[in-house]
């Protein structure tokens, strides 16, 4: 299995919105999110961030897990925290089956040797078994931004 870029996007100002669009069965997806003031970080697949489509289970710093059902787009964030955050999730992208996600998060607490590193694990589903992701959505439905050279990166593989 070979894996190769399915495209990126990187904000060069401010902004809400994130696209790339994948083609492959499995996804590799890397974020590097840089947010501002209130900025929620969520996923939508094929501009799809209404409804109840998605399902997810989350954990985070191992504590207790939650989970959150029919909901209208997954979240990638834990933390109430508006930290610099790195991500890293696996897909699977079958157009009859569910899409399976699963990913991990870093953040930074504080700078600096002497505070930990924040972390967070989520499992997720988008219920959709008509169509594969064609289009990979991180949007801001908050009031802060994405800073300039917030990233979404895909790599994908048959």
């Amino acid at each position: 299995m070979a894996w190769s870029k399915e495209g990126t996007d990187t904000l060069s100002i401010d902004g809400d919105v994130l696209t790339v669009f994948p083609s492959k069965k499995f996804l590799m997806t890397m974020e590097h999110i840089l947010p501002t003031g209130s900025a929620g970080m969520n996923i939508g697949f094929n501009n799809v961030i209404t409804g109840s489509t998605y399902a997810q289970r989350y954990n985070g710093n191992g504590g207790t897990d939650g989970t959150q059902l029919n909901i209208a787009y997954m979240t990638q964030e834990w933390s109430p925290t508006k930290l610099d955050r790195f991500l890293v999730s696996y897909v699977i992208n079958i157009a009859t089956e569910e899409k399976l996600r699963m990913f991990w998060s870093v953040w930074n607490e504080a700078t600096g040797a002497g505070t930990a590193p924040g972390r967070s694990e989520f499992v997720q589903k988008s219920s959709n078994t008509s169509v594969a992701i064609t289009e990979w959505d991180c949007t801001n439905i908050a009031a802060g931004s994405y800073l300039a050279d917030t990233n979404l990166t895909i790599l994908g593989s048959d």
